[in-house]
């Protein structure tokens, strides 16, 4: 039989290695992990200023913010992006207020600065304010 038919590539590839060197990379850098790592942390500081059941949720959410960002940074080749950046921040800052904030509850500086800023911002005295919202038997002494 006469072979009609070059199948060889001028580069001396085979055929089915033409298109190697033309395949998709990935170049994202890690902004999933930057996006998630920043996500997380809003959401950690979020969850430390609430008080009941999502403050424990705070301490996790910190913590993979911060795990998120070493992702992103790893994933950029050693560079961490801005947005990572800002997830570990505020991952740091969650953790920080998750430990702070029962001794300043315990402490009562919160309820000292809460009672103030009602008087200033509604002129009148808090047990006033309590009675005009129907919750008279609810004062804190």
């Amino acid at each position: 039989m006469n072979n009609q038919f070059d199948y060889s590539q001028p580069n001396g590839q085979p055929p089915f290695m033409q298109n190697f060197d033309m395949m998709p990379q990935n170049r994202a850098g890690g902004k999933g992990f930057a996006i998630a790592s920043l996500c997380l942390g809003i959401a950690s500081v979020v969850f430390c200023c609430c008080c009941c059941c999502l403050y424990y949720v705070a301490i996790i959410t910190s913590i993979l913010a911060i795990v998120f960002a070493c992702l992103a940074r790893s994933a950029n080749n050693g560079k961490m992006p801005g947005m990572a950046i800002a997830g570990l921040i505020l991952g740091i800052i969650g953790i920080l207020l998750f430990f702070l904030c029962p001794f300043l509850e315990f402490s009562g500086i919160l309820e000292e600065i809460m009672i103030e800023t009602i008087e200033d911002t509604y002129g009148m005295p808090y047990e006033d304010f309590l009675e005009s919202m129907g919750m008279g038997d609810y004062y804190l002494e």
